[in-house]
């Protein structure tokens, strides 16, 4: 079971103050605004790059004003992330090391993970921590690993994933909407859970011209599929016969004969 992080709530004495503090020096993104009467309000915002947001406002929380400490906000090029912040009017302590004498000034000259540190606060006085960890799981990283998964889980043909299987190509896809591949591998999970019209509509304007002779072939093969599921098997047997051009060891060729095969038979009867 996983257990995401979401949400952090930073307790503030005055909201206005504190949404322009993140939003135009710390250029955190403004998320929500939102009112209902005097006595509730939620401000929330996400830092860049991160997959958890923070919250300020009215009626949100009991804790004191400034009693948040030691927020970690990973980075990875910490002298360049310093450099933004303080460009922006954010004051920042400066860059320090835990070395073998104890701390030191400047970034680790190793550039090991989580040893160089920098700190911040916030007009209220909750404290943040800049981290080096070079690492860090960047949203390419997490997109490449969910549309992965979700690959090999529709290429297994086991009806029990398909659902899994769209949530994470759906997921990869919102990440990195510009890659075909990824393109590529929601429409397959569109395709295996019943919308086949959806996904042709997404392999459409990739699907022929795909720079990868492999992939072009795939996506061809899921394209002739879609039509064959759509009653159009002469347009179908068409994609079919440009993916087997593409590569004709395409391992969805089958897949797509016999789906071609079976809309024929129903269309004849």
């Amino acid at each position: 079971m996983d257990l995401k992080l979401e949400l952090v709530l930073i307790p503030v004495a005055d909201v206005d103050r504190a949404k322009a503090f993140y939003t135009e020096k710390a250029g955190f993104h403004l998320d929500v605004d939102h009112r209902a009467g005097d006595d509730f309000r939620v401000v929330q915002m996400t830092p860049p790059g991160s997959s958890c947001s923070i919250s300020v406002g009215v009626g949100i929380t009991n804790a004191e004003p400034g009693s948040v400490r030691g927020i970690h906000l990973v980075v990875t090029d910490i002298e360049a992330a310093h450099r933004e912040l303080v460009d922006r009017g954010v004051q920042v302590s400066d860059i320090r090391y835990l070395g073998p004498n104890g701390w030191t000034a400047g970034a680790d000259p190793n550039h090991q993970d989580y040893q160089s540190f920098a700190d911040f606060s916030d007009p209220d006085g909750n404290t943040w921590i800049l981290v080096l960890e070079q690492t860090a799981t960047t949203d390419a990283m997490r997109a490449a690993d969910r549309n992965g998964v979700a690959w090999a889980a529709l290429m297994s043909g086991e009806q029990s994933l398909r659902a899994e299987a769209l949530e994470l190509a759906r997921a990869a896809h919102d990440l990195e909407p510009d890659r075909a591949a990824y393109a590529g591998t929601y429409a397959f999970a569109l395709l295996e859970n019943g919308s086949p019209w959806e996904a042709a509509a997404l392999l459409d304007p990739i699907a022929p011209s795909h720079p990868r002779p492999r992939d072009r072939a795939s996506d061809l093969c899921l394209l002739a599929i879609c039509r064959a599921r759509l009653h159009e098997p002469d347009v179908a047997a068409q994609h079919l016969q440009a993916a087997e051009a593409a590569d004709p060891r395409c391992s969805l060729l089958e897949r797509a004969r016999a789906e071609i095969a079976q809309s024929t038979a129903v269309a004849i009867t």
